[in-house]
């Protein structure tokens, strides 16, 4: 009977140590996602999303290589392929995401989006010119009016 159990086709002995990368990875993403969702300083975001697109494409590679988990669970349970399937194509759209994200941040960083740097450059404008009128009223009514400093 034990014959019979060993001659079973099962997991690689190294797919354990697999599985073991693969969960330390997750507890790696997960670590830095909770620190990323504390974060409110938009430079320390932009630093940590960063990371975060290092790490998820290390792990999305060991994810599809070709004796990734993936690989391993789709021979063994056929029935979830499916869903491995949706799995692997969600990795581009994750890294496309945080891409997204990481372009909105340098974008904001750089002043480009949402007119804030025009709108604060007009205020700016607009506030000097306020300040140079009545800098040349006052003049007037200094030097003009009462010929010279009160």
């Amino acid at each position: 009977m034990s014959e019979e159990f060993s001659s079973k086709p099962g997991p690689k002995p190294d797919s354990t140590t697999r599985k073991g990368n693969v969960d330390e990875q997750h507890a790696s993403i997960n670590q830095l996602l909770g620190k990323l969702e504390l974060t409110t300083n938009l430079p320390d975001v932009a630093i940590q999303l960063t990371e975060l697109q290092v790490l998820l494409k290390e792990h999305f590679e060991t994810e599809e290589s070709e004796d990734g988990l993936h690989t391993l669970v789709t021979e063994f349970a056929p029935r979830h392929i499916p869903h491995v399937q949706r799995l692997l194509e969600e990795h581009k759209h994750l890294l496309t995401d945080i891409e997204t994200i990481q372009k909105n941040i340098r974008d904001i960083l750089e002043c480009k989006t949402q007119g804030i740097c025009q709108d604060v450059g007009a205020f700016a404008n607009k506030l000097r010119e306020h300040e140079k009128q009545e800098d040349r009223i006052f003049d007037d009514a200094v030097y003009t009016d009462t010929g010279g400093p009160l």
